[in-house]
């Protein structure tokens, strides 16, 4: 650790800004700190330090400072004459040292509330809002798990493998837009040429049997009634 008169958010910035005139120069930093733009890591573990360090006192003090880059930061700075906050601040450095997270608890819940908050932004084209109940998102991420799909702050979610439109049709929450089987005879349209209808539905010759000779008989049936209509 360092104490807050050595200590710069960046390269950029002044050692130990505002440090007199806050009385917190002599002060030591302890190793978290957040910004506007922290992920929840980085929030998980300021607060968890804090509770560490048994909250907000005379001698563990957060300062929040306005800045050029993330808009503003906090950090954590505690009594150097205090031995017990000293030792405290000097374990958790070391935990942050071997493992990114000082309360995986913490940490987890943190994440799986984002997971569920940013699903909005994966709702399928197909959902119907007036189908979705009001705990549509927890329920999609349970489902999203069970189906194999991944989520990090990092990353966001990880959904190969996953269809959210028919997952969407199985939880009843959208209809099945299946393209219905194309019929020119009650349609009332005709054949215009490369796999084309008059009416703007594009396909192909009707499935092609396995029997060569059931082929035949098709495609000539197809031919007498959709183009010369027999």
């Amino acid at each position: 650790m360092v104490t807050y008169s050595e200590f710069q958010p960046t390269e950029f910035d002044s050692k130990g800004l505002n440090g007199d005139e806050n009385g917190i120069s002599d002060f030591l930093v302890v190793p978290v700190s957040r910004t506007r733009d922290s992920g929840i890591a980085a929030d998980s573990n300021f607060v968890a330090a804090l509770a560490l360090l048994g909250g907000e006192s005379d001698s563990v003090q957060v300062h929040r400072f306005n800045h050029w880059g993330p808009g503003w930061f906090e950090i954590i700075v505690i009594d150097p004459s205090d031995e017990d906050l000293v030792n405290k601040a000097e374990d958790i450095e070391k935990r942050l040292e071997d493992y990114p997270f000082l309360d995986d608890d913490d940490f987890f819940v943190r994440e799986r509330d984002e997971a569920i908050e940013v699903l909005d932004s994966y709702t399928p084209s197909n959902a119907d809002p007036e189908k979705l109940p009001d705990d549509w998102k927890e329920k999609l991420y349970s489902e999203l798990f069970d189906n194999g799909a991944e989520y990090t702050s990092d990353s966001g979610w990880y959904l190969e493998g996953v269809d959210l439109e028919l997952l969407f049709v199985e939880l009843g929450w959208a209809e099945d837009e299946e393209e219905e089987e194309h019929d020119p005879e009650s349609c009332g349209c005709s054949y215009v040429g490369n796999d084309a209808w008059s009416c703007g539905h594009i396909d192909n010759v009707p499935n092609v049997p396995e029997d060569p000779n059931q082929l035949k008989f098709e495609f000539a049936h197809w031919e007498e009634h959709y183009l010369f209509g027999g």
